[in-house]
Parts: structure tokens; sequence; C-alpha cells
């Protein structure tokens, strides 16, 4: 108990300022009971676990770890980097137990206690996201996940097509290899928060992106991951990074190289990273995250010839009522110049596009704004070869029915949902 007894003490701090219930076992005082009885309790009642390591183990460590994985709660495991010699035996050979065992998380080395508890928070605060995210997520689709078979919903995604996106999104990627360029790529999609940006990318993620890739003569593994963790909670690039290496599951050096080095032996061609800025998260400044995204990837290294690493950028746009909106968005939405294209981001994504217009730190790619599907593409959507091979028919009157008289156009929030039930119903 006498090492990270600081770092322990900031944890508790600030889970007690957010109202969070936690147990350090040093802190809670006399209580009559043995401390083999109040730890075990402690496990027991808790969600998640998080285990601090340095040069030493107490007796009590290693049964708290097993309770907790027996009971299958979440560890996050953080271990100062050292020599071996440094290390209690104990210790070394706790720590060589949890090489390769299933069900435990990889153990995040850190070089030094500063800022440890900072991290610590992030991270416990990311693995709420998650949780949040996944309710969201599976209220949102546990009909639709009930109504279709397994092999059905693989190809429903493709049912976002969108003509304008699909066609600037190729052109940019196969552009990129044909030019041989070895700088990142920072794709951005605006559009309002209605249009489902997360469907588009699925999208591209399940058939566009391998298709794409092969045309351009670049074979090998290629992936979209997704960081869950909103940017708008990041600081610095170094936040930036620490999240794609988590999420890589990589040992963190605090070098871009891990990244690269990732790729290589994984044997990828293609890594884009796919984050959401939602508007009304940017504490009254758009342009803040999306000028930290771009500084961090025009510091990024070069890439390999025939490989391309980047980021897909939702710009999710709320549509809020006037009534509810702050000053900045109004002050944005009467600066807009081309409704057409208008949008609260707009300023931020032309500094950025003007900042690195010669390509030669970042290439900046802005892809078409989303906007409202017609009935139009819906029917295109529909004789998709994947689309009509699992889909059965769906005939012009119902697809146009599902359009109010007074709209030409439905969201792709409201138009998705509505699809879904249609085809339910002509699967009988």
């Amino acid at each position: 108990m006498a090492e990270f007894r600081r770092e322990r003490a900031a944890i508790k701090r600030e889970l007690d300022q957010r109202g969070i219930l936690n147990f350090v076992f040093e802190q809670e005082g006399a209580s009559g009971e043995d401390p083999g009885t109040r730890f075990r309790e402690a496990v027991q009642g808790a969600s998640v676990y998080v285990g601090i390591f340095g040069k030493a183990c107490g007796a009590y460590t290693r049964e708290e770890f097993e309770l907790a994985r027996t009971q299958h709660i979440t560890c996050h495991l953080y271990v100062q980097e050292m020599g071996a010699d440094e290390r209690s035996p104990e210790l070394e050979q706790f720590l060589k137990h949890l090489s390769g065992v299933s069900d435990v998380p990889s153990l995040f080395y850190f070089p030094s206690p500063e800022n440890l508890s900072d991290r610590i928070i992030q991270d416990l605060w990311s693995w709420v996201d998650r949780l949040v995210g996944q309710a969201h997520k599976q209220q949102a689709h546990a009909q639709q996940e009930r109504v279709f078979a397994q092999d059905i919903n693989d190809h429903l995604p493709i049912l976002c097509d969108r003509d304008p996106q699909e066609i600037q999104f190729e052109s940019k990627i196969t552009a990129y290899f044909h030019q041989r360029s070895s700088r990142p790529l920072l794709l951005l999609l605006p559009g309002p928060v209605q249009e489902a940006h997360g469907l588009y990318v699925k999208r591209v993620q399940l058939s566009s992106l391998d298709a794409w890739l092969n045309k351009a003569g670049v074979s090998g593994i290629k992936q979209i991951k997704h960081v869950v963790k909103s940017p708008c909670a990041m600081t610095s690039p170094s936040h930036i990074r620490d999240e794609i290496i988590g999420l890589l599951k990589e040992r963190n050096s605090g070098s871009d190289q891990v990244i690269l080095d990732h790729m290589r032996t994984k044997r990828m061609r293609a890594l884009l990273l796919v984050v959401q800025i939602l508007a009304s998260e940017c504490g009254g400044d758009p342009g803040k995250v999306l000028r930290l995204l771009a500084e961090y990837w025009a510091s990024f290294p070069d890439t390999p010839q025939h490989h391309v690493v980047g980021m897909v950028v939702c710009l999710r746009e709320d549509q809020l009522a006037s009534g509810s909106q702050g000053w900045w968005q109004r002050l944005f939405s009467r600066s807009t110049t081309d409704p057409s294209t208008g949008g609260i981001f707009d300023q931020a994504i032309q500094q950025v596009q003007a900042q690195y217009q010669n390509q030669s730190q970042l290439r900046v790619e802005i892809l078409p704004r989303l906007t409202s599907p017609k009935a139009a593409d819906v029917r295109r959507w529909l004789k998709h070869e994947l689309v009509e091979a699992k889909v059965p028919f769906v005939p012009g009157k119902d697809i146009e029915a599902m359009f109010p008289k007074d709209k030409d156009s439905l969201s792709m929030d409201e138009l998705y949902d509505q699809l879904t039930q249609l085809i339910k119903k002509q699967a009988g």
C-alpha cells in the first residue's frame, strides 16, 4: 500500500466529486472487520477493478485480482516500466502469469506516476462511454436485429449508399495511391446529425474500401476502426495517440511509430480511424477539435509506399431549435453563404483545408455534405446486387408511401427505420 498512495488518493478524489462509489483500502478507516473480509466484499460489489503495479505485490493483491476475474469484473491494469531485477519476485511472477491469459486486458505500461491518475480517470470514463453507447445502440436496433437473420443484417448497410460520397471517397483513396503519397489522409464528412454518418461509414467498411483498394492494385488487410471516445474530450495530440494505440491494443511508448509497426506486423495496407464530432459538444468552438486532429496527423511520420493511414471525421451538426441554440450556432448559421452546403463546421473546414492546401504535411479531403435521401435513392438501393440477393421485392408504391406528400425527402435516421419495417412486412 506504500506505492502510488498519492495517485490512488487523486483517483478517489475525482470519483468522489463525481458521486461514483469507490473503495480504496487504506482510506476506508476502521471497520471492525478483518481486512480479507473487507476487500472481498468490496471486489464482489464492484463494476470495475483498477490495479496499479510497481515494485511490490501485496499478499492480498493476487487474491483481489483473481476474485475480480472470477466475478467477470472489468479489470484495468497499469504497470510502471522498470527492470525485472527492480521488482519483487512475487510481482514479477504475477505479471508473467498474466501474459497470454484469456479474458485479461493488455497491461498499460507507464514510465512514471506523473499524470497517471489523469490517465486512469480518462480510461474509466471511456469505459463508461462504451457501456452507455452500447446500451443506446442495442436499444435503437433491438427491433431490427430481431426482424432480420444475420445474413440480411450484413447486407442492409448497402442501403445507405450515397452516390456523391461514394464517388468522391473512391476518387480520393485511389488518387492517394496513384500519386504515391506518404502523408496521412484526413477525410471530412459533414452533415446534419440525423443523416446517420455512422451508417455510411459502415457501408464503406463492409464493402466499398476493399473494392476500391483492390481496383487500385493494393492487396492486403484494410481496416476501419472506430474511436469510441469523443474527440471533444481530447486536449492534446498525445491524447489522440493514446486513444489510437489503446484501440490497437498495443503497448504505448509515446511514439506514433507504434501505429506503423502495428500495421507492419499485422500486414495491414490501410488503416482508417473514424471519429464522431457532435457540434453541441464542442464548447462553443466547433473548429477547435478539428484543428487538433489536423495538427496530430500533420506531425505523423511518413507512411510506407502503397500504405494509407488516416482518419474519417464525421462532422455531425446538431439541428437544435432556434430558442435553444447557443450564440455560436446562430453566428455560424448567419455567416453561411451557400445554403446547399452550409453548416456549423464550414468555417473550420475551410481553415484546415487552407492551412494544408499544398499537401506536404497532410492530405485534407472533404466529402460532399450528407443530405436527406429521396424515393429515387431508395429504389436504386434496393436494386443493388447485394441487396436483391437478400431482401424481398418492395413495390414502388410502398416506397413512395414512406414519403409525406409535402416532403420529397426523409432524414436517413427516419428513412432507415421505416425501410427496415417495410422489408420486414414484405418478408412476412
